[in-house]
C-alpha cells in the first residue's frame, strides 16, 4: 500500500504540477493579451493625438476670412428682366445649334460677358477666360448688346 500512496502522491503532485503549468500559460496568455490590448489603445491614441495635432496646425496656419464686402452686384430679377427683353429684341442672343448639332454659348454667358466689359471697363482678354467665350465672339456680343439696349431704351 505505501507504494500506491506513493504513486498517488506522485499522480496528484504531477496533476498539481500540470495545473500549475496550465495556469502559468492562461496567466502569460492574460498578459500577452493585456499588452496587445494596451499596444493598441496606445496605438490609438496617438493616431488620435497626431490627428489633434495637424487640427491645431492647421487652424493656426489658416488665414483668417475678411468681411464680405457690398460689391452692388446686380440683383438677379433684374439681370434676368434685362436677359428676356435683349433675347425678345434681337434672335442673335437666342441659344442655337451649331452645324454639328451642339448647343452654342448660353445667352446668359454673352449677356455677362458683355455687362462684366460695361462694369468693369475689361477688355475681352480679361474676360475670355471667365466668360469661356473666344474674344471676337464677346466683341460682337458687346457690340450687339450695346445696340439692343440703345434701340429699346433711347425711344
Amino acid at each position: 500500500m505505501p507504494s500506491s500512496s506513493r504513486m498517488m502522491w506522485e499522480i496528484n503532485q504531477q496533476e498539481e504540477e500540470l495545473f500549475n503549468q496550465s495556469e502559468g500559460m492562461f496567466n502569460l496568455q492574460v498578459a500577452q493579451n493585456e499588452r496587445e490590448e494596451d499596444e493598441e489603445r496606445r496605438r490609438r491614441d496617438d493616431k488620435a493625438h497626431s490627428y489633434r495635432v495637424i487640427q491645431a496646425v492647421a487652424q493656426i496656419s489658416r488665414p483668417s476670412r475678411s468681411a464680405n464686402l457690398d460689391r452692388s452686384r446686380m440683383e438677379r430679377h433684374l439681370f434676368n428682366k434685362i436677359m428676356i427683353a435683349v433675347c425678345n429684341h434681337d434672335s442673335y442672343f437666342v441659344q442655337k445649334k451649331d452645324a454639328f448639332g451642339v448647343m452654342c454659348l448660353l445667352l446668359e454667358q454673352q449677356i455677362t460677358a458683355a455687362l462684366r466689359m460695361l462694369a468693369y471697363r475689361a477688355s475681352a482678354d480679361q474676360v475670355d477666360e471667365i466668360a469661356r467665350m473666344g474674344k471676337s465672339t464677346i466683341l460682337k456680343s458687346l457690340m450687339r448688346f450695346c445696340r439692343v439696349i440703345e434701340s429699346m431704351y433711347t425711344t
